[in-house]
């Protein structure tokens, strides 16, 4: 029977793990083994787990954790004008003439020490590729409450 856990939407089955602590039992051949092999399981489903909220939905429930105060809500307004800076950049990204690109959503994180963490644009185009390369590295306002998670939603227009 297997536990499960959630993280960002998606639910994980991950097996439980019952451990016998009577020091007799622990001491049998193959014991020790068992122990280390429920320890590396369990470790799996954490990490599984953290990927899960890493991704798009999991990036998606933190920013709206994220903005959920007003506070929150300004900060983002900070950060996304210092994400684009004076947007020169984009003339290289999306030239004038050049086809309409498709719509792009942008998360990123910014750790409590103002630094850009984790940086997701979807869907992977030549236009976010070249967004990505201008903007990693990227300094912040500490946020409000530590990690934050900033999320843009970008359109192109004639």
């Amino acid at each position: 029977m297997g536990g499960r856990r959630q993280g960002g939407g998606a639910t994980q089955t991950c097996p439980s793990i019952v451990m016998r602590t009577s020091s007799n039992r622990m001491n049998r051949p193959g014991a020790r083994r068992s122990l280390a092999l429920a320890v590396v399981l369990l470790s799996l489903c954490s990490v599984s787990s953290a990927i899960v909220e890493s991704g798009a939905e999991g990036l998606k429930a933190r920013h709206d954790r994220s903005i959920a105060t007003s506070q929150g809500r300004q900060y983002e307004e900070g950060a996304v004008r210092r994400f684009w800076g004076d947007a020169r950049f984009m003339q290289e990204c999306a030239p004038k003439g050049s086809p309409i690109a498709e719509p792009l959503t942008i998360y990123f994180e910014v750790g409590a020490d103002g630094r850009m963490g984790r940086l997701l644009i979807t869907p992977e185009t030549a236009v976010g590729k070249c967004i990505r390369g201008h903007v990693l590295g990227r300094r912040f306002d500490a946020p409000p409450a530590g990690d934050f998670v900033v999320k843009i939603d970008l359109e192109f227009r004639e």
